[in-house]
């Protein structure tokens, strides 16, 4: 949720707004830049096939397009770092989970690899939150997500007072009344909270408890008493409804609610598809009269 801390950050320091501004933009064009590099290489594609460019120019193109991203990259790094810098003169905790690794290639400093990884994942966080209110699913995918939406269509540079805006969309998306309704219509499905944690809600009885699978849910707070801690996350069953609503709450809110069709069970799914013979079928019993 780096909208929060950023704003957080901006009210602290009113100061230094402006650079936060424009250090965050710095985290969008990287987003942009992977889509334009992605296009230009399939671009440049279809242009090596139809022989209006040779080989040589085409791998010149190529490399040109990926200095230009690595460039871009690093100045992504420079700016979570500049933040981070922010922060902590002002006594307050870093913003990006994020410590410079610099390496030295072909007599230049540049950071490292792990840097690159990381702050990929910070760009295409920021993105989604900025542009998207936070509403495409958080996983490792993410990146490729966002790329898709800025080959489609760049995501605009904002100035300070168009940023707060955002700062203000992104925090009034809240559709947890939506997933009260959904729950008293004994709806299946997988529910998105703010920060990214998912519960899925399975299996709901007459009274409206559910069964809930978590993903990428770290703690669930108060209510991890009604759970047990599985491999993959946390495992619930009959769980009331107004402990899935505070854990909502706990979470940052619903944004995003995904019906699925109730799982049918493999007899169930045998009978509806012609696969099922009764065992008491007269076909298999000789009756005498």
């Amino acid at each position: 949720m780096y909208i929060e801390k950023l704003s957080a950050l901006m009210e602290k320091v009113p100061g230094s707004a402006d650079e936060i501004v424009e250090y965050a933009q710095t985290l969008t064009k990287y987003v942009n830049t992977v889509a334009n590099q992605e296009l230009a290489i399939e671009r440049n594609r279809a242009f090596l096939i139809s022989e209006r460019i040779d080989q040589s120019e085409y791998i010149a193109r190529i490399e040109k397009a990926n200095d230009e991203r690595n460039k871009v990259h690093d100045k992504a790094c420079a700016a979570c770092k500049n933040i981070n810098d922010i922060a902590r003169r002002n006594g307050q905790q870093k913003i990006f989970d994020f410590e410079p690794q610099m390496t030295q290639e072909h007599g230049l400093l540049k950071f490292s690899q792990d840097n690159h990884y990381r702050v990929a994942k910070f760009c295409a966080d920021l993105t989604n939150e900025l542009f998207e209110k936070g509403t495409l699913e958080k996983s490792e995918h993410l990146l490729d997500r966002v790329v898709e939406k800025a080959k489609e269509k760049s995501y605009p540079e904002l100035n300070k007072n168009e940023m707060t805006e955002k700062f203000n969309e992104y925090a009034s998306v809240d559709i947890s009344e939506d997933l009260q309704i959904f729950m008293n219509e004994r709806k299946t499905g997988m529910i998105t909270f703010r920060d990214g944690c998912q519960i899925s809600l399975k299996n709901p009885t007459e009274y409206g408890e559910y069964d809930i699978e978590t993903v990428g849910c770290f703690s669930l707070g108060g209510t991890s008493c009604y759970f047990d801690k599985g491999d993959n996350g946390y495992i619930g069953r009959e769980i009331f409804k107004n402990i899935i609503m505070e854990i909502s709450g706990d979470h940052g809110g619903t944004v995003r609610i995904e019906e699925k069709e109730p799982e049918r069970s493999s007899l169930l799914q045998d009978v509806l598809n012609g696969n099922y013979e009764h065992p008491n079928s007269c076909s298999a019993i000789d009756i005498e009269r």
